[in-house]
C-alpha cells in the first residue's frame, strides 16, 4: 500500500473512532493508541467488534467507510457484521451466515 493509501485509511479508521466513541460514550484510547503506532489492520478489527459485540449505532457513511478499509486491509467484514445490511451494497461480501 502506498503511503497516501496507509494515510487515507489511517483518517478513514479515525473518523470511524469517532463515530464509536460518540456512540459508546467513552474514548477507545487502546485503539487510538494502536491507530498511533499504525496498526491499521488491529484498528480496523477493534472496530468491528464493538460494534458487533456492543450494537452500536453507525450512520451509514461510516459503515460504508468501515466497509471499503477492511476491504482494503483484507479484513473480513462479514465475519463480525453477518447482520448488517451495508454489506449488499458490495457485491463481492455478501453477509453470510444469519
Amino acid at each position: 500500500m502506498t503511503p497516501k493509501a496507509i494515510n487515507s485509511c489511517r483518517d478513514g479508521i479515525a473518523r470511524i473512532l469517532s463515530s464509536l466513541e460518540t456512540q459508546a460514550g467513552y474514548p477507545y484510547d487502546t485503539a487510538r493508541e494502536l491507530l498511533s503506532v499504525g496498526e491499521l489492520k488491529v484498528c480496523c478489527e477493534f472496530a468491528c467488534e464493538h460494534i458487533a459485540d456492543d450494537n452500536l449505532f453507525v450512520p451509514s457513511d461510516v459503515s460504508k467507510l468501515l466497509v471499503e478499509i477492511c476491504i482494503r486491509l483484507g479484513v473480513d467484514p462479514n465475519y463480525y457484521f453477518y447482520l448488517t445490511d451495508h454489506l449488499t451494497t458490495f457485491p463481492d461480501h455478501t453477509p453470510k451466515g444469519g
